[in-house]
């Protein structure tokens, strides 16, 4: 192995959908971390993308280790999963009719060249006005409970979504564009971190 591979410190499907889509080499790893809610969203999503990285390094597998941590922040306050039915209702009737923000940090380590590099990236997001028809058959589907904010963009919720202002791949949990930007700021190639590199 010549480390020109990526590894995904997430638990998240969908992150890894996001690399397979885009033809980068990749390997999972579960991360064995605590995940931080409070304080400055900024700081929370470098913080919780840093130390996935750092908690779970593998001295025998060499590459470009990616963590990322995607919130939703609406009114001052982190929003993380819905922990039950009546937290996803809450979640659903606050973002209804309103602006939030998404933001992801990524933090990647070349465990190669012991170098490393910190982005954050900020998407807004246009929720319509939800009827309590809509929030009780969203909640019914079960999607809300496994997603940051209580929706999937890419999956029925962005039935809901008016509009966005910047990255989608954000709001679905990974910005590729800038993991892609990142990668050339380590002066790396990323097109070597591909399939089907010439």
């Amino acid at each position: 192995m010549d480390g020109k591979i990526i590894i995904l410190v997430s638990s998240s499907p969908r992150r890894s959908e996001i690399l397979k889509k885009f033809k980068f080499k990749y390997k999972t790893i579960t991360p064995r971390v605590e995940e931080e809610s409070e304080g400055d969203p900024i700081e929370v999503v470098k913080r919780n993308a840093k130390r996935k990285v750092l908690d779970n390094l593998n001295a025998d597998l060499l590459g470009l280790y990616v963590g990322v941590d995607t919130i939703v922040y609406i009114d001052g306050k982190i929003i993380g999963k819905p922990r039950n039915l009546e937290e996803a209702r809450e979640i659903l009737r606050k973002l209804s009719g309103r602006r939030h923000k998404v933001i992801s940090g990524i933090y990647i380590y070349d465990n190669v060249r012991k170098v490393e590099a910190f982005r954050h990236v900020e998407t807004e997001v246009k929720f319509k006005e939800l009827s309590e028809e809509e929030v009780e058959w969203y909640i019914s589907t079960g999607e809300p409970m496994d997603a940051a904010g209580g929706y999937k963009i890419q999956g029925l919720g962005g039935l809901f979504i008016e509009w966005i202002n910047g990255d989608y791949y954000n709001v679905v949990g990974l910005p590729i564009n800038t993991l892609y930007e990142m990668i050339k700021e380590l002066e790396l190639n990323p097109m070597e971190f591909m399939e089907n590199h010439l």
